[in-house]
């Protein structure tokens, strides 16, 4: 009879294999968080990093595990469906606790994808990569216009072309061109403008000295008249760094 059925015939599982989904999922998240902590060992070392982690582990231990323990009553397809968010949330975990590591890693791969693009370096300084050639090449907004320039340190102030100077709003055949200038392929006459801003990452440098050329040019020079506003400037290793 039913009523004298043996404790050891019912049919509810053993406490252990009751635990054993929470077990899983929370040594799987631990060991992901040793590798990552192994590769990057000094992304957590603050305790408010650490209590970030260990709340976050706990919210997917609780999920992960839950979904473990109810893979019978449900699909395939929702199983699948709740394992790929599991393993972005988990994927999201180890963004924020190695986000500093992880980015440098970004940074550095975008600089050498494109290396006009200035990114913000280790130190706190803007990087640049160098081009062809050994030139330095950077993308900075000019008075909040998209602006690519040269930089040349051997240029005493920020010359812009007259196609550049025309998408700044200004027109070239309106300007004086009364300003001779000594370059490396002879004399040209610049114009001088209203002192303009110059965005270069999270670098704002301001009030600074241009002039658009008459020709000759084919990019827009970024001088000393901005550089000078900067603590300084290295080249290490192909990178230029501007440091605000």
């Amino acid at each position: 009879m039913q009523g004298n059925r043996p404790p050891w015939g019912s049919s509810r599982p053993p406490r252990w294999r009751m635990a054993m989904p929470w077990l899983i999922t929370a040594v799987a998240l631990i060991a992901t968080v040793l590798i990552l902590d192994h590769l990057f060992p000094n992304a957590i070392e603050t305790e408010a990093a650490q209590m970030d982690l260990i709340y976050n582990l706990i919210v997917l231990v609780a999920l992960g595990g839950s979904l473990l323990a109810h893979w019978r009553s449900v699909g395939r397809a929702t199983i699948r469906a709740a394992a790929l968010w599991l393993a972005v949330a988990l994927g999201l975990v180890a963004l924020y606790a190695f986000k500093s590591e992880l980015g440098g890693i970004a940074g550095r791969i975008s600089v050498a994808l494109l290396p006009t693009s200035p990114r913000v370096g280790p130190g706190g300084g803007v990087e640049v990569r160098a081009a062809n050639a050994g030139h330095y090449y950077i993308d900075t907004k000019v008075n909040g216009r998209p602006i690519r320039f040269l930089i040349d340190t051997g240029s005493s102030s920020v010359v812009l072309t007259r196609a550049d100077a025309k998408r700044l709003g200004f027109d070239p055949d309106q300007l004086r061109f009364n300003l001779r200038v000594s370059t490396a392929g002879g004399d040209r006459w610049s114009a001088p403008l209203p002192p303009i801003v110059i965005d270069i990452g999270p670098i704002q440098l301001r009030g600074i000295r241009a002039n658009v050329s008459d020709g000759g040019l084919s990019g827009s020079l970024l001088g000393m008249s901005a550089l000078d506003q900067l603590r300084g400037y290295e080249v290490r290793d192909g990178v230029l760094t501007l440091r605000p």
